[in-house]
């Protein structure tokens, strides 16, 4: 063979136009059996596969909007086509914050207002006061504080209670002081009656105070937030907001790593809010919309105030309620680090916790600077076995910073920027 008689390779199952499968030498053949056949025979086959195609009947789900594609129990399972050309933009009971068909999250440390906050939106809608402008029915479920104290923060914000209800257990088997059946509190286990209960009255907001009551196992492992999951379909179902309240860490520098436990409760939820409360003014909070999934975020100042309500027994109270709440550039990360700051300045040993007043010393023995490496395997020494990520938590409550050695393969220094207590 000569150079002019050399063919180039090409590869197998390569087309020249005509739809026909050839091999590396270019022969014509059949993809299914490998057979190398004559350029007619494969016409031949070609035509025949397409004709059969076309007798082939689709399956009744291509053809149809709706399909029952399985039943398991008493649930269907569908096959639904995308509706394209009705689309509904996200609606709201409170926009940007509360979206409907989707959990939301406020998150903040004790005692900064966030279940106060929570009260003054149910009132404002159960008067219509809020994005929709028509009267809205609350679902309440807490742990955390008792009818009284919610009776009393509704008369405080003004609410109309003929549209909220408070979800409680009665024992059937205990009774309280004044003969009444005692009550129980909530677990992981009543997510499914609560669910079934807020399909029987058909609220605009479920309020679940604090939301992590509900999680199984431990808050840093991603599967304690899966019920998260049903309360998100409950509330697609019921075209109802869920809103759920959580605590943020001691001593949080950043709203989005703010909230305890694992990333999946943000992740989980469509719209996240954290408060922050300057150290030396706790009637004005920060409020910062970290995530919004269907709109631009938004932060807000509120204003708290307190107001004397009488109680039926005569005494006079001081009631905290929300007095207004307006737009701001001002973020809780803005507050968090103003905080720190203010914290950095000046520490008092008295004041702090175990971890972090062993931090503090362990830097005063060493004249206020010392390697990271030696302070955790110290930790560790410790009777409580404090782990890395307990240690550095309580960096910023002991007035200590981080830093590395300027040269090659430097290791970690830590050092102390707070003045000492005397």
């Amino acid at each position: 063979m000569n150079s002019e008689e050399i063919v180039l390779p090409r590869t197998a199952g390569e087309y020249e136009g005509d739809g026909i499968a050839r091999t590396f030498g270019g022969l014509p053949y059949d993809p299914e059996t490998g057979e190398v056949i004559s350029k007619a025979e494969a016409v031949r086959r070609r035509e025949e596969v397409a004709a059969l195609g076309e007798q082939v009947p689709e399956y009744e789900c291509w053809q149809r909007d709706s399909f029952m594609a399985e039943m398991r129990d008493d649930d269907v399972f569908m096959l639904e086509k995308p509706r394209i050309t009705h689309l509904h933009a996200p609606e709201y009971v409170l926009r940007p914050l509360l979206p409907r068909k989707a959990v939301s999250i406020i998150a903040a440390d004790s005692g900064t207002g966030k279940s106060t906050l929570a009260a003054h939106i149910e009132a404002l809608a159960s008067r219509g006061e809020l994005s929709e402008g028509r009267p809205l029915k609350c679902l309440v479920v807490t742990t955390e504080d008792s009818q009284d104290d919610i009776s009393a923060q509704y008369a405080a914000e003004g609410a109309n209670v003929d549209n909220i209800r408070l979800l409680v257990v009665e024992s059937g088997s205990r009774t309280a002081a004044d003969g009444s059946p005692a009550l129980k509190t909530f677990g992981p286990n009543d997510l499914k009656t609560i669910i079934n209960v807020a399909f029987k009255v058909r609220p605009d907001i479920i309020r679940l105070d604090p939301l992590h009551r509900f999680a199984s196992g431990d808050w840093n492992n991603g599967r304690s937030a899966e019920f998260i999951d049903e309360l998100t379909v409950a509330a697609q179902s019921l075209n109802c907001a869920v809103l759920g309240i959580m605590h943020t860490r001691k001593g949080a520098t950043n709203a989005k790593e703010s909230i305890t436990g694992t990333g999946q409760w943000v992740a989980k939820a469509r719209s996240v809010m954290v408060m922050a409360a300057p150290d030396d003014d706790g009637n004005h909070v920060v409020l910062q919309q970290t995530k919004a999934n269907r709109s631009a975020t938004q932060n807000y100042e509120i204003t708290f105030a307190v107001k004397p309500m009488m109680f039926d027994d005569g005494d006079e109270y001081d009631l905290r309620f929300v007095a207004d709440m307006v737009e701001t550039t001002r973020t809780a990360d803005d507050v968090f680090q103003q905080n720190a700051a203010d914290r950095a300045a000046y520490v008092d040993r008295d004041e702090l916790n175990d971890l972090s007043g062993w931090v503090y010393d362990r830097l005063a023995e060493r004249n206020g600077h010392m390697f990271a490496s030696e302070l955790y395997r110290l930790a560790s020494e410790r009777p409580e076995r404090w782990s890395r990520g307990q240690v550095r938590r309580a960096f910023a409550s002991a007035g200590v910073k981080q830093t590395k050695q300027a040269q090659r393969h430097p290791k970690s220094i830590l050092y102390r920027v707070c003045k000492i207590s005397g």
